[in-house]
Protein backbone atom coordinates (compact mmCIF):
# COMPACT_ATOMS: atom_id res chain seq x y z
CA UNK A 1 0.00 0.00 0.00
CA UNK A 2 2.83 2.32 0.95
CA UNK A 3 4.48 1.45 -2.41
CA UNK A 4 1.59 2.35 -3.96
CA UNK A 5 0.65 5.55 -2.59
CA UNK A 6 4.20 6.79 -3.25
CA UNK A 7 3.80 5.99 -6.46
CA UNK A 8 0.82 7.92 -6.79
CA UNK A 9 2.49 10.97 -5.41
CA UNK A 10 5.60 10.90 -7.79
CA UNK A 11 2.97 10.27 -10.67
CA UNK A 12 1.36 13.27 -9.68
CA UNK A 13 4.28 15.69 -8.73
CA UNK A 14 5.54 14.84 -12.21
CA UNK A 15 2.26 15.79 -13.56
CA UNK A 16 2.40 19.10 -11.39
CA UNK A 17 5.83 20.16 -12.42
CA UNK A 18 5.12 19.77 -16.07
CA UNK A 19 2.18 21.44 -15.82
CA UNK A 20 4.08 24.77 -14.12
CA UNK A 21 7.02 23.43 -16.72
CA UNK A 22 4.35 23.69 -19.49
CA UNK A 23 3.05 27.23 -18.19
CA UNK A 24 6.08 29.04 -18.37
CA UNK A 25 7.48 27.89 -21.78
CA UNK A 26 3.40 29.33 -22.89
CA UNK A 27 4.15 32.18 -20.86
CA UNK A 28 7.05 32.88 -22.78
CA UNK A 29 6.01 31.91 -25.93
CA UNK A 30 2.94 34.26 -25.83
CA UNK A 31 5.76 37.40 -24.37
CA UNK A 32 6.16 39.90 -27.65
CA UNK A 33 9.39 39.36 -28.97
CA UNK A 34 10.93 43.06 -29.15
CA UNK A 35 9.89 44.90 -32.42
CA UNK A 36 12.90 46.99 -34.48
CA UNK A 37 10.87 49.91 -35.74
CA UNK A 38 9.99 50.69 -31.91
CA UNK A 39 13.79 50.01 -30.98
CA UNK A 40 14.83 52.35 -33.59
CA UNK A 41 12.64 54.93 -32.93
CA UNK A 42 13.56 54.93 -28.92
CA UNK A 43 17.28 55.30 -29.98
CA UNK A 44 16.13 58.11 -32.29
CA UNK A 45 14.33 60.15 -29.29
CA UNK A 46 17.49 59.37 -27.28
CA UNK A 47 19.59 61.38 -29.81
CA UNK A 48 17.08 63.91 -30.71
CA UNK A 49 17.09 64.50 -26.49
CA UNK A 50 20.63 64.06 -26.52
CA UNK A 51 21.21 66.91 -29.25
CA UNK A 52 18.92 69.36 -27.79
CA UNK A 53 20.45 69.44 -24.59
CA UNK A 54 23.43 69.76 -25.87
CA UNK A 55 22.17 72.81 -28.23
CA UNK A 56 20.87 74.47 -24.99
CA UNK A 57 24.08 73.53 -23.45
CA UNK A 58 25.73 76.20 -26.72
CA UNK A 59 22.84 78.42 -25.97
CA UNK A 60 23.64 79.03 -22.19
CA UNK A 61 27.48 79.52 -22.69
CA UNK A 62 26.85 81.76 -26.24
CA UNK A 63 24.34 84.13 -23.38
CA UNK A 64 27.09 84.13 -20.76
CA UNK A 65 29.65 85.09 -22.56
CA UNK A 66 27.65 87.72 -24.35
CA UNK A 67 26.77 89.11 -20.72
CA UNK A 68 23.37 88.26 -21.00
CA UNK A 69 23.42 86.09 -17.97
CA UNK A 70 19.51 86.26 -17.07
CA UNK A 71 19.08 84.11 -20.33
CA UNK A 72 22.19 81.76 -19.47
CA UNK A 73 20.49 81.17 -15.96
CA UNK A 74 16.74 80.48 -17.84
CA UNK A 75 18.54 78.45 -20.59
CA UNK A 76 20.19 76.02 -17.69
CA UNK A 77 16.80 75.67 -15.88
CA UNK A 78 15.16 74.22 -18.90
CA UNK A 79 17.95 71.88 -19.41
CA UNK A 80 16.79 70.99 -15.76
CA UNK A 81 13.42 70.69 -16.73
CA UNK A 82 15.02 67.32 -18.74
CA UNK A 83 18.08 66.44 -17.22
CA UNK A 84 17.09 67.52 -13.32
CA UNK A 85 19.68 64.87 -12.29
CA UNK A 86 22.81 66.84 -13.90
CA UNK A 87 25.55 67.97 -11.46
CA UNK A 88 26.93 70.06 -13.81
CA UNK A 89 24.58 72.04 -15.03
CA UNK A 90 23.16 72.30 -11.55
CA UNK A 91 26.54 73.72 -10.36
CA UNK A 92 27.10 76.20 -13.40
CA UNK A 93 23.54 77.69 -12.69
CA UNK A 94 24.57 78.21 -8.59
CA UNK A 95 27.78 79.74 -9.96
CA UNK A 96 25.54 81.99 -12.70
CA UNK A 97 23.01 82.79 -9.66
CA UNK A 98 25.93 83.87 -7.46
CA UNK A 99 27.66 86.21 -9.86
CA UNK A 100 25.25 88.60 -10.08
CA UNK A 101 25.78 89.89 -6.92
CA UNK A 102 29.58 90.54 -7.23
CA UNK A 103 29.31 91.99 -10.57
CA UNK A 104 26.29 94.19 -9.67
CA UNK A 105 26.54 95.85 -6.40
CA UNK A 106 25.48 99.51 -4.94
CA UNK A 107 26.02 101.55 -1.71
CA UNK A 108 24.04 103.55 -0.45
CA UNK A 109 23.92 105.69 2.85
CA UNK A 110 21.03 105.76 5.44
CA UNK A 111 20.86 108.73 7.22
CA UNK A 112 19.39 108.47 10.66
CA UNK A 113 17.69 111.80 10.78
CA UNK A 114 15.25 111.07 7.68
CA UNK A 115 12.26 109.14 7.06
CA UNK A 116 11.89 106.76 4.50
CA UNK A 117 14.51 107.86 1.33
CA UNK A 118 14.57 106.47 -2.26
CA UNK A 119 17.62 104.51 -2.87
CA UNK A 120 17.11 104.72 -6.53
CA UNK A 121 17.17 101.61 -7.35
CA UNK A 122 14.53 99.56 -9.15
CA UNK A 123 13.73 95.60 -8.22
CA UNK A 124 11.67 93.04 -10.28
CA UNK A 125 9.42 90.57 -8.58
CA UNK A 126 10.54 87.01 -7.34
CA UNK A 127 14.22 88.00 -8.44
CA UNK A 128 16.94 88.09 -5.48
CA UNK A 129 18.38 91.18 -3.89
CA UNK A 130 20.97 90.76 -0.86
CA UNK A 131 21.44 93.93 1.77
CA UNK A 132 24.30 94.23 3.84
CA UNK A 133 24.22 97.09 6.37
CA UNK A 134 26.83 98.19 8.04
CA UNK A 135 27.57 101.30 11.07
CA UNK A 136 25.97 102.78 14.58
CA UNK A 137 24.18 105.44 14.97
CA UNK A 138 22.44 107.32 18.28
CA UNK A 139 18.97 107.39 19.04
CA UNK A 140 17.71 109.28 21.79
CA UNK A 141 13.81 109.49 22.48
CA UNK A 142 12.29 111.54 25.12
CA UNK A 143 8.47 110.76 25.21
CA UNK A 144 5.40 110.40 27.08
CA UNK A 145 3.96 107.36 26.14
CA UNK A 146 0.97 105.16 27.06
CA UNK A 147 0.51 102.01 27.52
CA UNK A 148 0.15 101.05 23.85
CA UNK A 149 3.69 102.35 23.19
CA UNK A 150 4.71 103.56 19.93
CA UNK A 151 1.77 103.47 16.91
CA UNK A 152 2.50 101.00 13.91
CA UNK A 153 -0.84 101.88 12.11
CA UNK A 154 0.63 104.16 9.33
CA UNK A 155 3.72 102.89 7.79
CA UNK A 156 5.11 105.46 6.16
CA UNK A 157 5.02 107.83 9.25
CA UNK A 158 4.86 105.46 12.39
CA UNK A 159 7.06 102.69 13.29
CA UNK A 160 7.07 99.32 11.32
CA UNK A 161 5.33 96.76 12.74
CA UNK A 162 6.73 93.34 13.73
CA UNK A 163 10.62 94.96 12.92
CA UNK A 164 12.99 95.67 15.77
CA UNK A 165 12.90 99.24 17.38
CA UNK A 166 15.93 100.83 15.59
CA UNK A 167 16.52 98.11 12.82
CA UNK A 168 17.04 98.63 9.15
CA UNK A 169 13.87 97.98 6.95
CA UNK A 170 12.88 98.53 3.63
CA UNK A 171 9.88 98.91 1.91
CA UNK A 172 9.14 98.37 -2.17
CA UNK A 173 7.22 101.71 -3.87
CA UNK A 174 5.36 100.17 -7.05
CA UNK A 175 6.41 102.32 -9.99
CA UNK A 176 3.62 104.87 -11.50
CA UNK A 177 1.36 102.86 -13.94
CA UNK A 178 0.69 104.63 -17.18
CA UNK A 179 -3.08 105.33 -16.28
CA UNK A 180 -1.01 107.51 -14.34
CA UNK A 181 -2.15 105.37 -10.95
CA UNK A 182 0.34 107.37 -8.21
CA UNK A 183 3.39 104.92 -6.81
CA UNK A 184 1.92 102.03 -3.77
CA UNK A 185 3.91 101.36 -0.69
CA UNK A 186 4.53 97.88 0.18
CA UNK A 187 4.45 96.36 3.76
CA UNK A 188 7.42 97.64 5.72
CA UNK A 189 10.43 94.43 5.56
CA UNK A 190 13.39 93.53 8.04
CA UNK A 191 16.98 94.40 6.87
CA UNK A 192 18.80 94.66 9.91
CA UNK A 193 22.58 93.55 9.40
CA UNK A 194 21.82 91.12 6.35
CA UNK A 195 18.70 90.00 4.44
CA UNK A 196 18.30 88.30 1.52
CA UNK A 197 14.38 89.38 -0.10
CA UNK A 198 12.16 88.08 -3.10
CA UNK A 199 10.14 91.52 -3.99
CA UNK A 200 6.63 90.52 -4.05
CA UNK A 201 6.37 93.38 -6.83
CA UNK A 202 8.52 95.36 -9.28
CA UNK A 203 9.52 98.72 -7.39
CA UNK A 204 11.90 101.09 -6.17
CA UNK A 205 13.76 100.06 -2.91
CA UNK A 206 13.19 102.72 -0.11
CA UNK A 207 14.91 101.83 3.30
CA UNK A 208 14.76 103.73 6.53
CA UNK A 209 15.93 103.30 10.29
CA UNK A 210 12.63 102.01 12.46
CA UNK A 211 12.75 105.00 14.57
CA UNK A 212 9.19 106.84 16.28
CA UNK A 213 8.09 110.17 15.15
CA UNK A 214 10.16 112.59 17.46
CA UNK A 215 12.81 111.12 18.31
CA UNK A 216 16.48 112.12 18.07
CA UNK A 217 18.57 110.19 15.88
CA UNK A 218 22.86 111.27 14.59
CA UNK A 219 25.27 109.29 12.21
CA UNK A 220 24.23 107.08 9.56
CA UNK A 221 24.53 103.88 7.89
CA UNK A 222 25.80 101.95 5.00
CA UNK A 223 23.72 99.62 2.81
CA UNK A 224 25.22 97.80 0.45
CA UNK A 225 22.77 96.66 -2.13
CA UNK A 226 23.61 93.89 -5.10
CA UNK A 227 22.11 91.35 -7.16
CA UNK A 228 18.99 91.72 -9.53
CA UNK A 229 18.86 95.32 -9.34
CA UNK A 230 18.63 98.61 -11.97
CA UNK A 231 19.58 102.00 -11.27
CA UNK A 232 22.29 104.27 -10.27
CA UNK A 233 21.54 104.37 -6.62
CA UNK A 234 20.77 107.73 -4.75
CA UNK A 235 22.91 110.79 -5.11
Amino acid sequence: MRTLCRCRWETLAGVLMLVSLSGRLDAQGNRPRPNPALRSLETQVQDAEKAYLTQLGDLAKGYEESGNIEQAEATLKQILKIAPEDDSVKARLKELEGKVFEENQKVIEVDSTKGWTGTGLKVNKGEPVRLQAEGNYKFIVNTELGPDGFSTQDPLRDMGKGINCGGLMGMIYSEPTQRGRPPKPGDPFFIGREAEIKPDADGILFVRLNVPAGSKCIGKVKLNVSGNIAGSGAK
